[in-house]
């Protein structure tokens, strides 16, 4: 039988009600927690790491196809197309 000291508890009650709202069970929050965690580089944090992302993969970038960008505007403008597979957007200026 598994004995938690009172802080033990609070600790794993507080993760328990942190994890309840995206359903994701305890052991799978540590697992993909860690495995991001381990390819970070020395000293970064997995808050940076998401907010590097957000900053560059914008949610409200418009999604478009490669006919829809040529009949929305000028037929002259060039697309940049990240490696990736990533969206295609205009090139900067």
């Amino acid at each position: 039988m598994l004995r938690l000291t009172s802080t033990d508890r609070t600790i794993y009650v507080q993760a328990l009600e942190q994890l309840r709202p995206l359903n994701i069970p305890l052991n799978l929050a540590v697992l993909e927690y860690t495995s991001a965690v381990k390819h970070l580089p020395d000293g970064a944090t997995l808050k940076e790491a998401v907010d590097f992302f957000r900053r560059r993969n914008p949610a409200t970038l418009e999604k478009r196809t490669v006919r829809q960008f040529h009949s929305s505007g000028d037929p002259t403008r060039r697309l940049k197309i990240t490696s990736g597979g990533g969206p295609l957007r205009q090139p900067e200026s």
